[in-house]
């Protein structure tokens, strides 16, 4: 789903399971199948704790309809009850079409919606439980693939976006929903954790190198190449979140030397001290957050 953020920018609102295993791979294209288009995003925001992921759409680029910032901001979020009605949308696996390697499109996508209620509005790993019905007539047979689609409310709010599921032989499925009071500061530029110093200045940049590895394919490795940007609080740097650093430009390399997928990234973390070994450390701790879920690992 397409959404306005509050700088004015377009960006497609996704997990971020779904989005990182294509960065890994070396390239990120988005789709638009109903206008037969494909683009590389110009950003791509994520936050390390949440399965969440916004694909920032290039300036020249008209996605048509998308949710304006607000319909969609903090304030405006639904609340969320136990037995309230949700309508899951999404593209389960076996609802889509091959893809067309040439130009990047799938020809035949199947949108589907599901009509489910709420079992638990906040459980203990502060996702929203929902109800799959597996007695339901012309459901598909697993909704993997619905991860990173929207969830509505029957007034059509945007309530949160689906993350995963859980299906069994003996008892109704449940769908996992990642509310929408959680999203924080992802929807706005570069935005720092409230309650943190308002006086940062940048201190400096830095970049380091990294080795991670396919869990699929172990010995598939490759090199990740991270510029980041340190901030540092003025008048109180010894604050809890009085030094800020944010990983900025993500590129990948099968060899030193050989560069390829530079994009653009904006993920926020903190740190302690101004020593670079600290630094290094608290990047390298924000990169493997936002591994999760992604099938890959850093190689020490």
């Amino acid at each position: 789903m397409f959404v306005q953020l509050a700088d004015g920018r377009i960006a497609l609102l996704t997990a971020r399971h779904v989005v990182f295993p294509a960065v890994l791979s070396g390239e990120v294209t988005m789709s638009h199948a109903g206008r037969g288009q494909s683009f590389v995003p110009s950003a791509i925001k994520v936050d390390s704790r949440l399965d969440l992921a916004l694909l920032v759409v290039p300036s020249d680029v008209d996605v048509g309809s998308y949710l304006c910032w607000a319909e969609w901001a903090a304030e405006n979020k639904p609340a969320v009850e136990k037995g309230m009605a949700i309508i899951a949308c999404g593209v389960p696996g076996e609802l889509k079409g091959v893809p067309d390697l040439k130009t990047r499109i799938i020809p035949r996508v199947v949108f589907f919606q599901y009509y489910t209620g709420v079992l638990d509005p906040l459980d203990q790993y502060g996702l929203i439980v929902c109800d799959i019905d597996k007695g339901a007539p012309l459901l598909p047979k697993t909704f993997r693939g619905m991860s990173g689609g929207p969830a509505f409310s029957v007034k059509r709010q945007l309530v949160g976006i689906n993350v995963s599921e859980r299906l069994t032989q003996s008892v109704d499925g449940r769908l996992y929903v990642l509310p929408r009071h959680r999203f924080g500061s992802l929807t706005t530029p570069f935005v720092p954790k409230a309650g943190s110093p308002s006086d940062y200045v940048m201190c400096n940049e830095g970049r380091f190198s990294m080795m991670a590895e396919s869990m699929d394919a172990p010995g598939e490795s490759f090199f990740v190449n991270a510029r980041v940007e340190y901030f540092c609080s003025q008048n109180d740097p010894e604050h809890p979140m009085g030094r800020m650093g944010r990983i900025v430009c993500l590129s990948l390399s099968r060899e030193r030397g050989d560069l390829r997928l530079p994009i653009n990234v904006e993920s926020v973390f903190y740190y302690d001290g101004d020593d670079e070994a600290e630094k290094i450390r608290a990047a390298r701790e924000e990169f493997f957050f936002l591994l999760q879920d992604t099938r890959y690992r850093l190689v020490d």
